[in-house]
């Protein structure tokens, strides 16, 4: 798992999460989850009960499977945006070629527990910016100008293929950094 940095945050790449307001969030009960827009119920607060989540959530809770494990593992483990259609009905905000996700982990509380409540950096892969730009482009396909169209297309693959590159490095390496 990445490194915590001063604000709790997991490193799992990409921008300060102070600058990256949180896309969704998976909420972690101990009967199952939950992956929602924030915030996860209408008044949630980070001080809320499990009871309360519980009561709030109980519709829309997937059990532990096969799919949390997906999401699991690209979320908490490596740091990477869910490519296994979680995350399609929800409206991702990318800053800087990733997004933030809140954690809201109940497991293991009383009923009267208080979620731990972190937020975590996630980054795009090819993956992601593939489904993301296939979902654009059928959105697109709806638009009469059919050169429009193909223009928003390129624009738009362009566009998050810049937000994911590697940060170019100018400036030749000195002697110590070769030895």
């Amino acid at each position: 798992m990445g490194e915590r940095d001063d604000d709790g945050a997991l490193d799992g790449a990409g921008p300060s999460t102070s600058s990256t307001p949180p896309s969704f969030a998976l909420v972690l009960l101990p009967s199952g989850f939950v992956v929602r827009p924030v915030p996860p119920w209408p008044d949630a607060r980070r001080t809320s009960r499990l009871a309360h989540a519980q009561r709030a959530l109980s519709a829309l809770t997937h059990q532990y499977d096969r799919a949390w494990r997906e999401i699991a593992s690209d979320v908490l483990h490596r740091g990477v945006v869910p490519v296994n259609g979680a995350l399609s009905a929800l409206p991702i905000v990318y800053v800087d070629g990733g997004c933030a996700c809140e954690v809201w982990d109940y497991r293991g509380g009383a009923a009267n527990a208080v979620a731990d409540v972190r937020t975590v950096r996630l980054r795009a892969t090819s993956a992601t910016i593939a489904r993301d730009a296939e979902i654009e482009a059928n959105a697109m396909e709806a638009l009469e100008d059919e050169d429009a169209a193909t223009m928003r297309r390129l624009r738009l693959e362009g566009a998050l293929l810049a937000a994911t590159k590697p940060a170019l490095r100018l400036e030749s390496p000195s002697r110590e950094d070769a030895s």
